[in-house]
């Protein structure tokens, strides 16, 4: 018999350390207890609504998957808090109406989100005294909507047969034709995301949604619904650069204390330390599911395989302990970077300048790297064509408006960058620098660097093969280690290093490279690392040149 109590009495064990937790899910479980006695809000904690649900669980709902699909579904403690969250607190005028709109179920993988999930949407439709109701699994692609919506649909299967004869399932929807229920999946590739009317939506893996329209239209059609719910139920990823990532950062200013919203509701599993990722002791901060739905002894093979294997290190942070790295294969931590952080750029030395062309859609970067003493320094400029900058996705809108209104990034006209602007920025930063070399990549720069030679620069090819690129690649990855790149407070440049992942091949040929989406991009790095070739080969062009005004 699944009780609302043991939600109650996790709360009170977190708050005591009876279980290891972390800070932000404290956090949470104190707010939970100081909101079951206040009398200054316009709701409160009825506990016969939050035992509802916990009925509707102990008699509906029963495992789907894997050894014990088929047996009552029994809520862990942690599972049984959320729901006396979510559905038991409501206003004191209109009993009906709850007091959470908003949720995130922030966990690793395999703690059994998804089925959680999927039976309160279950709940929505038949339990909950609503009329027209309309359910939405929503996803980066509808395959992946799917899988919430199928794992309630095989609920459902497994429902005594009173309940079982009230859903009509189609295709695509599962339906409760007497209350004009339905449930549905949505992607961003859904023929239709218009003309909603969506009272629960269910965003599986919310952090790997990168286009926020599919938020917007949600929440765009939820106006009329006077008890909707949105709930995100997510892993971490490796791209912070989403809506799912500003409402996380949102949620812990709630719990932290600096913002109120008394409608919005949050558990964050995650470890307190990344460090921490070695220790099985901490891993019930990320799996609070650990010993039932979560395999301790499979968490031990996956730790042993992340110490032999440097991505699968990565994967095993992101996937079983729930922490942002910043891509599939993360080049350095952002605190390495940041140590180097100066105020001022030291410009009196010897100058090499890394230049990495863009097309149409590409950032075009300069970067001009500074001998200075036995560390380099590096400073930077980025372009982009003004037909670029309008078509930019979303997420990256303000990424990018800051970046100019910061002098970062140069806007030229047209649908491509104008080269011409490039090198007349190159010339008059270069006029009265001790400039060495201009080091470029060949790839679509014959026709500038063809005028830049015509002038006199000291220009120098990289060659762009692996196996030539690798050691330069290495040999910036040590001197950022070591904090010998110093660099200015930049958030456009952090961003960009950021964005860089490391492939590593058969011959321990290293290159950095972009993840997946493309639409991060990190060329000041790329041409950092084209500069750090040439300056620290000790073979520098030999040349008398004239590259002023």
């Amino acid at each position: 018999m699944n009780n609302y109590e043991q939600g109650i009495q996790y709360a009170k064990d977190v708050v005591e350390n009876k279980i290891v937790a972390n800070k932000w899910i404290k956090l949470a479980c104190k707010r939970f207890l100081n909101d079951l006695d206040r009398e200054d809000v316009s709701w409160y904690f009825n506990s016969k609504k939050a035992q509802h649900i916990h009925d509707f669980y102990t008699y509906f709902i029963k495992h789907v998957t894997g050894e014990i699909a088929g047996e009552k579904y029994i809520l862990a403690p942690w599972e049984s808090f959320i729901l006396n969250n979510l559905y038991g607190f409501v206003s004191k005028e209109d009993h009906s109406t709850r007091r959470f709109h908003n949720a995130i179920v922030y966990v690793a993988r395999k703690n059994s989100k998804t089925t959680l999930g999927g039976a309160m949407v279950l709940y929505h439709l038949l339990s909950d005294n609503q009329e027209g109701a309309q359910a939405f699994s929503v996803a980066t692609q509808s395959q992946q909507a799917k899988i919430a919506w199928s794992s309630a649909s095989r609920m459902i299967d497994k429902m005594p047969i009173q309940a079982r004869r009230r859903f009509k399932k189609t295709i695509g929807s599962i339906d409760i034709p007497e209350y004009f229920n339905s449930y549905k999946y949505l992607g961003r590739d859904s023929k239709a995301l218009d003309g909603l009317n969506c009272s629960f939506a269910l965003f599986d893996e919310s952090a790997a949604i990168t286009d926020r329209n599919m938020f917007e239209v949600i929440q765009s059609s939820q106006g009329s619904r006077k008890n909707f719910l949105n709930l995100h139920i997510t892993t971490a990823q490796f791209n912070k650069e989403t809506y799912f990532y500003e409402q996380y950062s949102y949620l812990k200013k709630i719990l932290d204390g600096e913002v109120n919203d008394d409608g919005y509701f949050g558990v964050l599993y995650e470890l307190d330390k990344e460090e921490e990722w070695e220790d099985p002791e901490m891993w019930i901060k990320s799996n609070p599911n650990i010993g039932n739905s979560v395999n301790k002894e499979f968490l031990q093979n996956e730790l042993n395989l992340a110490y032999e294997i440097p991505s699968k290190k990565t994967n095993f942070l992101v996937k079983h302990m729930n922490v942002y790295q910043n891509s599939s294969s993360a080049w350095l931590p952002t605190e390495v970077w940041r140590q180097s952080i100066v105020n001022k750029i030291n410009t009196t030395g010897k100058l090499w300048v890394g230049v990495d062309l863009g097309a149409t859609s590409d950032l075009t970067a300069l970067t001009f790297l500074y001998q200075d003493g036995n560390k380099y320094a590096m400073d930077y400029k980025c372009f982009i064509p003004e037909s670029a900058m309008k078509n930019l996705p979303k997420y990256l809108q303000i990424t990018y408006a800051n970046a100019l209104k910061s002098g970062s990034l140069i806007l030229t006209e047209g649908n491509a960058t104008d080269y011409n602007v490039v090198k007349d920025y190159l010339k008059t930063y270069t006029a009265d620098k001790d400039l060495v070399e201009i080091c470029y990549d060949p790839w679509s720069s014959t026709k500038f660097i063809t005028e830049l030679y015509a002038e006199g620069a000291p220009c120098v090819e990289v060659n762009q093969s692996m196996k030539s690129l690798s050691p330069a690649s290495k040999e910036t990855e040590i001197h950022i280690r070591k904090g010998e790149i110093l660099h200015l407070d930049d958030p456009f440049l952090e961003w960009q290093f950021n964005n860089c992942t490391k492939y590593t091949d058969v011959n321990n040929n290293i290159k950095i490279r972009k993840s997946d989406d493309q639409n991060l991009k990190i060329d000041a790095i790329v041409a950092l690392i084209l500069a750090i070739s040439r300056a620290s080969s000790g073979k520098a062009k030999k040349t008398n040149f004239n590259f002023k005004f």
